[in-house]
This record gives structure tokens, C-alpha cells and sequence, in this order.
């Protein structure tokens, strides 16, 4: 193990991973793009760097997934439950979101308020 606690053959591994994975984004199908390596289970929930607990996720469903809380417990099933389980969380993450953007137009279409201007019409 290296100082930040990653197996001495880590770029290896990630190769391996990001092959195996066709160079693309497990959620997403995405290419051409930055990938990152993650681990389904947290390594802070004693997840493991073996190539099961790793997929290629991109830089955008990357930043979705939630982050593990304090409570997370280390879930041992299989690799294909716990991709689903991410790539749910991922979808459920990118829903509120969009949920809370279009909250947002609504209030502004509601008061009166351009969306490229956020002062409100009227109040001179």
C-alpha cells in the first residue's frame, strides 16, 4: 500500500478497469471524456480495490453519487446489485436536481423574474 492507502499496482488496476469497461461510463454510456475509477463500495465502508468493488464512471456521474454517510454499513452483494444501486443513486441525485431547477423557473415565471436577469421586473 502506498501512502494514501492505495495498492502499490493501482494504475494497473484502473487500466484493467477502465478496459474492461470499454472506456466507457458504466451509468451514462459516455466516451471521449474523463473517466474516474470508483469504488461501489466505499474503500471509508471497507470496500475493497479489487476489480469487482471498481466501475468507470465519468466526471459527471462521478460527482452524483452520493457520498457515504457515517450509518453506511458495507454491503456484500453481488457486483451487478450494487452497480445498480449507484447508477439508482446517481438517477435519483440528477431527479432532485432537476426537480429543484424547475422549482426554480417556476418562481421566477411566477414573480415576474427573467431568468438572465435576476432583479425582479417592476421595482424601479
Amino acid at each position: 500500500m502506498t501512502a494514501d492507502g492505495y495498492p502499490s499496482d493501482w494504475r494497473q488496476r484502473r487500466q484493467r478497469v477502465l478496459k474492461r469497461d470499454h472506456y466507457r461510463c458504466r451509468n451514462c454510456r459516455r466516451y471521449r471524456c474523463d473517466l474516474e475509477v470508483h469504488h461501489v463500495v466505499p474503500k471509508a465502508n471497507g470496500g475493497s480495490h479489487r476489480e469487482h468493488n471498481l466501475v468507470t464512471l465519468c466526471d459527471r456521474c462521478h460527482s452524483d453519487v452520493p457520498r457515504p454517510s457515517a450509518e453506511a454499513t458495507n454491503n456484500q452483494d453481488d457486483g451487478d446489485t450494487q452497480d445498480r444501486t449507484i447508477f439508482e443513486q446517481i438517477e435519483s441525485a440528477r431527479e432532485r436536481k432537476a426537480k429543484a431547477n424547475a422549482l426554480q423557473r417556476f418562481w421566477w415565471w411566477l414573480f415576474g423574474m427573467d431568468l438572465d436577469d435576476p432583479a425582479p421586473a417592476g421595482d424601479d
